[in-house]
């Protein structure tokens, strides 16, 4: 059974996922807060009935005089724990971004986690959970961009192909969640059935040689605000009905902006190849 935290806990844990500035502004504001809150608890005893409230302001004035040095001193710490974290996962990421393929293959599944994060962040997205308490299952990180959500599911497998059964996870995980999209990041290759699942349904798949391609350049403005992904000028073949697709660009989405394969029967067909 997982320990009950308290209300104090989880704000502090919240503020240190935050941006440590966060944090700095939270413990000046409550320092002042509470320093102009004792300023202004001046009682004047004028008959017995007022006791029940001085006794109640005495007490309010007690935990005021403690708290204006406690609870700032909270928000700072959690705001120097958000500061080192960050400059943990900047570290993880140039790192990463010097030697790509030796930089990735040496992180553990935490690290790995990390770097994907950094990596979206670095994208435009607004990364709003990452981290679970294991290196498989669930979703890794949940994105935010605009007023849509993209689910994210790491798998820092070197050794084996990332099976048909992990994107159909990720898959019912957006629908379950009503995600815009979603991307599976690996170290390594995926398998042929799960190359074809992914087609068509808004769900990209990043292996571990376009993750180090990324990686080596994301410091080019050229690549727009999307993952890179192998490009093809020659016609392809409909994955659903075997038609010759067409070059079209991307409305909306993941890759609004992007141009992609897509079938000349649309929408009687959805099918869809990345370009």
């Amino acid at each position: 059974m997982s320990r009950r935290t308290s209300p104090i806990e989880d704000l502090l844990t919240l503020v240190a996922r935050m941006p440590w500035p966060v944090g700095v502004a939270l413990a000046i504001a409550s320092f002042i807060g509470l320093r102009v809150f004792l300023h202004s608890q001046a009682v004047t005893v004028s008959d017995p009935s007022d006791l029940a409230h001085i006794a109640f302001s005495s007490a309010a004035t007690t935990l005021a005089m403690v708290g204006q040095f406690i609870l700032p001193g909270l928000f700072l710490i959690a705001a120097l724990a958000s500061f080192f974290k960050q400059r943990k996962r900047g570290a993880i990421f140039q790192a990463a971004s010097s030697e790509p393929t030796h930089g990735v293959a040496v992180l553990n599944w935490s690290e790995f986690e990390t770097l994907v994060a950094e990596l979206f962040r670095h994208r435009g997205f607004s990364v709003s959970h990452s981290g679970r308490a294991g290196p498989d299952g669930g979703v890794d990180i949940e994105l935010k961009r605009g007023a849509e959500t993209y689910l994210v599911q790491c798998k820092h497998w070197r050794a084996r192909k990332v099976p048909v059964m992990t994107v159909r996870e990720l898959y019912g995980a957006m629908t379950a969640a009503q995600a815009a999209g979603g991307f599976v990041v690996t170290s390594g290759t995926f398998t042929a059935d799960a190359g074809r699942f992914a087609d068509g349904r808004n769900i990209e798949l990043v292996d571990g040689h376009t993750l180090a391609r990324f990686l080596a350049q994301h410091g080019e403005p050229s690549l727009g605000g999307e993952l890179p992904i192998e490009t093809s000028s020659a016609p392809v073949d409909c994955p659903k009905c075997g038609a010759t697709m067409v070059n079209r660009v991307a409305k909306k989405g993941l890759s609004s902006g992007n141009r992609f394969w897509g079938c000349p029967k649309f929408p009687a067909c959805r099918g869809t190849r990345p370009l």
